[in-house]
């Protein structure tokens, strides 16, 4: 949402949170406010892990400090919080760990970092598992994880680090064993060349 004055220029920016109700079949606009003013990192859509959405957020403090947090809502509560990322991690992604949120970090080197959230009352981030580079995977791509798959197994998608998501992709998935090591590419049946986006398929109670 933003705001012009007469001459067309823009005065002030910010957002306006609707909310769909599937009983009541309307919208209604939240005046929940955001804890501060800020922009979306790569993905727009969130991250929903037990009713509660995530996205990476980017902010500069007012020394242009850079700060990388975790946006999340409350959709049972409609309430929004911050969770601060672990120290000194800025590029990462957010995914879905085994029904956990998984914070995936990317080192320039090339391998990956996964982190998750302590169960109780801490609720710390703990680095569980790390992914060596993939020869698959140039300088100016990076491994998206889509899923986790039985064994640890993880499923992610090859995406260029500067093309936004919603753009065309090429065909590149793998699947990497932590057991061994290794990854392993992933062909999708039928004449598939292009896609805009993956989503994991969770079953639901509401009929289509």
């Amino acid at each position: 949402m933003a705001f012009v004055d007469d001459n067309e220029r823009p005065i002030r920016a910010g957002y306006s949170v609707e909310i769909y109700s599937q009983n009541s079949n309307s919208w209604k606009q939240l005046k929940e406010i955001l804890p501060r003013q800020h922009h979306f990192g790569a993905s727009r859509f969130g991250v929903l892990v037990n009713e509660t959405l995530y996205w990476r957020i980017i902010y500069f403090n007012d020394v242009q400090e850079l700060f990388t947090p975790v946006l999340c809502f409350d959709t049972i509560n409609e309430k929004f919080d911050v969770i601060q990322s672990p120290d000194d991690v800025h590029d990462y992604d957010l995914g879905v760990f085994k029904g956990h949120l998984c914070l995936v970090e990317h080192h320039k080197t090339g391998h990956i970092d996964m982190w998750t959230r302590e169960v109780g009352k801490n609720q710390n981030w703990i680095k569980f598992m790390n992914l060596p580079p993939c020869e698959a995977v140039s300088p100016y791509d990076r491994l998206a994880l889509i899923c986790s798959m039985k064994e640890d197994e993880i499923l992610a998608n090859v995406r260029p680090k500067c093309v936004p998501p919603w753009s065309r992709r090429k065909e590149e998935f793998l699947l990497y064993s932590p057991d061994v090591k290794t990854y392993k590419k992933i062909h999708i049946r039928g004449n598939v060349k292009h896609f805009i986006d993956e989503i994991t398929y969770t079953d639901s109670l509401v009929s289509p």
